[in-house]
């Protein structure tokens, strides 16, 4: 069956402490969604273990235990699925003892950036003020009563 979704929906991370984001085990998509949804939308340096560390936008800190204990599956679950992603070029991971820094490939594809979003508005708004006074200037005194 094939699908022809287009388009885009961003998630805001506050539904993830609803109700229905707490039924559990999570299935594979919803930890995809889980995953580009708590990525930094910023770059940010950040306190993880003591030390400041630098998190770019699209990236995730995490841990797989963490990771693991939030889907409620198990280590083993968690750390092939990230490994598939990553075949798959969806993701990329650096793994330590410590941590899983999880890299979103293509994150602007699923959450846009807000300047990008504004500058594009703006665009809009000025093209319609272009047209305004552009049909004001063509306007035919002879063809109108």
């Amino acid at each position: 069956m094939e699908t022809k979704h287009k388009g885009w929906a961003s998630h805001y991370r506050r539904q993830y402490d609803h109700w229905i984001s707490q039924i559990q085990p999570y299935c594979p998509n919803c930890a995809w969604t889980y995953l580009y949804t708590f990525a930094n939308h910023e770059d940010k340096e950040i306190l993880f273990n003591g030390q400041v560390t630098r998190v770019y936008r699209g990236q995730l800190l995490t841990s797989i235990k963490k990771l693991a204990d939030r889907w409620q599956w198990k280590y083993k679950r968690t750390s092939n699925f990230l490994s598939r992603l990553e075949k798959s070029g969806m993701i990329k991971q650096k793994r330590t003892s410590k941590y899983t820094l999880i890299t979103i490939v293509n994150y602007d594809k699923y959450q846009r950036n807000k300047s990008k979003r504004k500058n594009r508005g703006k665009t809009k708004e000025d093209q319609r003020q272009t047209n305004n006074k552009a049909n004001k200037l063509n306007k035919n005194p002879l063809t109108e009563a």
